[in-house]
């Protein structure tokens, strides 16, 4: 995978100044331990860029963020349930009013949709690579 400029610029200072992850700290796409690697660079194991540097952490599995999207799928389950009535008033009136906020409710309801899918993938794969961090710490004890 090729590096970027200023990647390769960051990776030559963690090694000339031997800056290293010092602690467990795993990959978010495979869960591999990332632990004596440079701060910035590419998993051995799956490729994937990560960045163990603070305050953005990029590519790098962080337990706190593993909760599922209840409240984003609340909201669309009542956003559906409105857009539903505004349909039906719409069909039934043919007003124009209606259809509009029917449509505008209808395209909400799909954002949001589409934002509880991605968010229980990521939800699913960080439960996943949890699962796997657990049992590979329970084989290094």
């Amino acid at each position: 995978m090729p590096l970027s400029e200023q990647d390769r610029e960051r990776l030559a200072e963690d090694i000339i100044m031997d800056r290293r992850i010092s602690q467990s700290t795993y990959c978010e796409n495979c869960g591999y331990n990332l632990k004596t690697l440079p701060r910035s660079y590419h998993c051995p194991e799956c490729g994937s860029e990560y960045r163990a540097r603070m305050p953005r952490m990029k590519g790098i599995y962080l337990p706190h963020e593993n909760s599922p999207p209840l409240g984003e799928a609340v909201a669309m389950v009542v956003f559906a349930v409105v857009s539903g009535v505004l349909l039906v008033g719409a069909w039934k009136s043919n007003s124009g009013g209606y259809r509009a906020t029917a449509i505008v409710f209808t395209a909400i309801t799909l954002a949001i949709g589409v934002a509880v899918i991605v968010r229980t993938n990521r939800f699913l794969r960080t439960a996943r690579l949890a699962r796997q961090i657990e049992r590979q710490q329970d084989d290094e004890d």
